[in-house]
C-alpha cells in the first residue's frame, strides 16, 4: 500500500498565505494497492485535485470511495470530482448508514438545484452506493478493510486497512475521552475510556488521527468530537502504534501553529511517554509507503 494526503483541514477549507505549507483543503486521503486499485477516504475539497489526477492517469477506472461520515468538510468536494463526469469510470461509494440514512439521498440532497446548478443525473460514470454494516469486512485486492464507530456524531466511523501483516488506520473526527477532573491525560484514563478504539488501532504500523486542537485550546471544545495533541500522543502509545500522522487541523491554525502543534506532540511522546513512536504532521502531497 502507498498513500497520499490531498486534504488535511477540518471544518472548512482555508486557502491563503498562512496555510501554504500544510495546505488549505479539507479531508481526503488516497490509497493505492500493489496492483493499482484506487481507494479514497473522504471527499473533502482535496478530492478535486485528486480527481483531476485520476482523469490524467486514466489507468484504473474503478474507484473505491470510503466515507467516514457525511459532514460538510468530508463531502464538500463530491460535486467537483471529475471521474463522476467520465463514462469510463465506476465509482463505488462505501458508507455506514445509520437510522435509515442512504448515501444516494445524501448526495442528491447536496446536489439539490437550490444549492447547486446540476444534479446527479448529469453523472456519466457508473456510481454505486454500498452500505456497510458495523461488523462487515471488505476485501479489495487483498486488503482487508474493517471499521469501528468513533466518538463523534452518530454514524462516524474509522477504517483499518490490513495487508500482509501491515496495517494503516484512518481515524478522523474522533474525540478521545479523558477523565473530566484531569487537566492532562493519564494512561489509566486513556485506556479505560477508549478501550474499544485502542483495541481497533492496536499495533497499527500507521495511525492517521484527528488532531484538531492544542491541548491548551481544548477545554472550550470538549464535546465537539475532535481531539487534542496530548490525548492523541497518549492514545498512540496506549495502542502501541509505530507511526503517527496528525491531521484535520483547526481552520484557524496557520502553518506556524501546526509546526508548533507537531513539535509539542513529539515532546510529549519522547519526554513524557518515553516512546519511540515517529510522529509527523500531514500536509497536502505527503506520500507514505507501507
Amino acid at each position: 500500500m502507498k498513500g497520499q494526503f490531498w486534504g488535511v483541514r477540518g471544518s472548512i477549507p482555508v486557502p491563503g498565505k498562512s496555510t501554504m505549507k500544510y495546505g488549505g483543503n479539507t479531508t481526503c486521503f488516497e490509497l493505492k494497492t500493489s496492483n493499482g486499485e484506487e481507494i479514497i477516504i473522504d471527499a473533502g475539497t482535496g478530492i478535486y485535485n485528486l480527481g483531476k489526477k485520476l482523469i490524467a492517469e486514466a489507468d484504473n477506472f474503478t474507484i473505491h470511495l470510503f466515507l467516514t461520515h457525511f459532514h460538510w468538510d468530508h463531502i464538500q468536494g463530491l460535486p467537483f470530482f471529475a471521474p463522476f463526469f467520465d463514462k469510463r469510470f465506476n465509482v463505488k461509494i462505501y458508507y455506514y448508514g445509520i437510522n435509515g440514512t442512504e448515501g444516494r439521498d445524501v448526495l442528491e440532497s447536496q446536489l439539490n438545484p437550490k444549492f447547486f446548478p446540476v444534479t446527479c443525473s448529469v453523472f456519466s460514470a457508473k456510481v454505486d452506493f454500498i452500505k456497510i454494516n458495523e461488523k462487515e469486512k471488505i476485501v479489495i485486492d487483498g486488503i482487508e478493510i474493517i471499521k469501528t464507530l468513533n466518538h463523534h456524531s452518530s454514524g462516524t466511523v474509522s477504517y483499518r486497512f490490513n495487508e500482509n501483516g501491515k496495517s494503516l488506520v484512518f481515524m478522523t473526527d474522533n474525540e478521545l475521552f479523558c477523565s473530566k477532573e484531569e487537566n492532562h491525560p493519564t494512561m489509566d484514563s486513556m485506556k479505560r475510556l477508549n478501550a474499544q478504539l485502542i483495541d481497533f488501532v492496536k499495533e497499527a504500523d500507521i495511525l492517521i488521527h484527528d488532531t484538531q486542537y492544542f491541548e491548551s485550546d481544548f477545554p472550550e471544545k470538549v464535546g465537539w468530537g475532535h481531539s487534542n495533541n496530548a490525548s492523541v500522543a497518549y492514545f498512540s502509545e496506549a495502542s502501541k502504534v509505530k507511526n503517527l500522522f496528525i491531521t484535520h487541523y483547526d481552520p484557524d491554525y496557520s502553518d506556524d501553529l501546526i509546526d508548533k502543534l507537531i513539535s509539542e506532540t513529539r515532546i510529549i511522546i519522547a519526554n513524557e511517554l518515553n516512546s519511540t513512536i515517529e510522529a509527523q504532521a500531514a500536509y497536502e502531497g505527503l506520500e507514505i509507503l507501507l
